[in-house]
């Protein structure tokens, strides 16, 4: 007797533990959104000025003394918001025949090291013309501030004139922001 009435409360406990995973199955609830999330921001604003361009028409090999004494392209940029904002700065090359190769080119960032653009890293192109972007700088411009940049490219000196005559090389400043932390 004990047996059976064992037996029946186990089928019965197992009837009922199906009987609410069944239950629970047919009545979650479920949802979707169905309307768009809407980011609320209370600034972005960046403003960039401009003083000059790079220019390396008629240009030949030069020395890095020579390179870092010629004229730079300047900019500013003036984080106009209450948060800091993050900033990257590329030059972008441009697709054209007969272009110098990035290796031919140096390059100085607020008259820092002249470095050859080829020992750059490379990141994501910004520009659909673009054939490769070279990461100059990432940087931070603080609440209010103002931060400037001059850039100096020239040919490397141990270029023949040979290997530099007749070559063009077109590229782009792309400078990125976003919200810092």
């Amino acid at each position: 007797m004990k047996k059976k009435n064992l037996f029946i409360f186990c089928c019965v406990i197992v009837l009922l533990i199906l009987v609410i995973n069944f239950t629970f199955s047919k009545w979650a609830i479920g949802s979707e959104q169905n309307q768009s999330n809407i980011l609320k921001v209370s600034c972005f604003d960046t403003t960039l000025t401009e003083n000059s361009y790079i220019s390396l028409e008629n240009a030949y090999p030069i020395t890095d003394i020579e390179g870092l004494n010629s004229a730079p392209f300047n900019f500013t940029l003036k984080n106009n918001c209450s948060v800091n904002q993050n900033v990257q700065i590329n030059l972008e090359i441009l697709n054209t025949t007969n272009s110098f190769d990035p290796s031919q080119i140096k390059l100085s960032l607020n008259g820092n090291n002249p470095v050859k653009l080829n020992t750059l890293g490379t990141t994501e192109k910004s520009l659909e013309d673009a054939t490769k972007s070279y990461l100059i700088t990432n940087d931070v411009i603080n609440v209010n501030n103002t931060n400037s940049y001059n850039i100096r490219m020239w040919i490397d000196e141990n270029e023949t004139v040979e290997s530099a005559s007749n070559k063009t090389f077109e590229a782009k400043i792309t400078v990125t922001t976003s919200y810092g932390k």
